[in-house]
């Protein structure tokens, strides 16, 4: 029985790290070299438009667009703040774990405790900022798909000032909508981490 036991203990703990917070933090955080890669590819190619009808349409647009970016790329600085001062959460919550207790009663209430800080403090909080880190990686690709998609437009030949006008009316909804998001966003990334530095 022993023999079947201890190898689904294992296999248990590992399913639980790989879906802990802070494993959800990093799988969001690894996916963001694409996504920079994207933007990179896309304002790259959204560079090469000169054309002068397109731009003076899109020009009320392209602030809104940028808009976004900064927003998103704000959210991101935000959560990333916020997952440093959760890893200084979780080291003093770890030190208060390690102080010595006298008797087994007092052990076992530390551990306790223990357990229900690293859940509110630190791996609850920790579920947030790695959502936050997939929105952006989320918001990003989207916009990345805008710019490319208005370069794509451009390189296309007979554009006139109304089939200009007609793209850029089309896309609208789209750069509003995502501009929309980029503003939610850095509204829900704000939460500071909670200071527990002096709790025991």
């Amino acid at each position: 029985m022993m023999r079947i036991a201890l190898p689904l203990l294992f296999l248990a703990s590992i399913a639980v790290a790989q879906t802990s917070p802070l494993a959800q933090y990093r799988a969001a955080a690894s996916s963001l070299t694409d996504a920079k890669a994207a933007v990179q590819s896309a304002q790259s190619e959204f560079a090469t438009c000169k054309n002068g009808r397109l731009q003076l349409a899109f020009a009320t647009s392209l602030p809104r667009l940028e808009g976004a970016r900064r927003n998103f790329e704000k959210s991101r600085k935000q959560a990333e703040r916020a997952r440093q001062d959760l890893e200084a959460t979780r080291r003093r919550i770890e030190a208060a774990r390690s102080a010595k207790h006298g008797s087994v009663a007092e052990r076992e209430a530390a551990e306790a405790r223990y357990a229900t800080r690293l859940v509110e403090e630190y791996e609850t909080p920790m579920a947030t900022v790695a959502a936050a880190i997939e929105d952006y990686r989320g918001g990003m690709v989207e916009y990345a798909g805008l710019m490319k998609r208005y370069a794509a437009f451009c390189s296309t030949t007979g554009i006139t000032d109304a089939s200009a006008r007609t793209f850029v009316k089309e896309l609208a909804p789209l750069v509003d909508g995502l501009a929309a998001h980029a503003e939610k966003s850095r509204g829900e990334t704000k939460a500071p981490a909670r200071d527990v530095s002096a709790r025991e």
